[in-house]
């Protein structure tokens, strides 16, 4: 997890309380042995030094020892999204993080291709995963 709500960027203490409490019960739902939550303020990102953001990314691909990373679309007209797919490729360079094997970009809905132009990083879905065994657990969760 890249970004976090605070109340500086206007969300109230209870949004913030209810987003901590559902990735608490993600975690724990799915068994996940640890979560990676960087903080850092959404929809600054743009804000951020890239060195900075890439070097913690990198440090937990490194820590989780990562094989197959799913990141966001390069095209997705979310500048958060934008911004961490650019930094997470940085991070999988072999000198880097030679553990990466796979990576796939995903497609956000709401986000992906919403743009003016979407023929610049236009999302071309190659991987499909069938989710029948797994949707209802997951409609569960949320």
């Amino acid at each position: 997890i890249v970004t976090c709500g605070n109340e500086e960027l206007g969300f109230t203490k209870e949004q913030i309380k209810i987003r901590e409490k559902e990735i608490f019960t993600v975690t724990n739902m799915y068994g996940f042995k640890k979560i990676y939550n960087l903080k850092f303020p959404t929809t600054q990102l743009e804000k951020i030094d890239k060195r900075e953001l890439v070097e913690r990314i990198s440090k937990c691909i490194s820590e989780a020892n990562a094989e197959i990373l799913y990141i966001p679309n390069w095209g997705d007209v979310h500048s958060d999204h934008r911004i961490v797919a650019e930094a997470a490729m940085s991070c999988t360079k072999w000198f880097r993080n030679p553990s990466v094997k796979t990576i796939y970009a995903y497609e956000t809905l709401s986000e992906t291709e919403f743009g003016i132009n979407n023929s610049i990083g236009k999302f071309n879905g190659n991987v499909f995963v069938n989710i029948e065994k797994f949707i209802d657990k997951k409609i569960d969760i949320m």
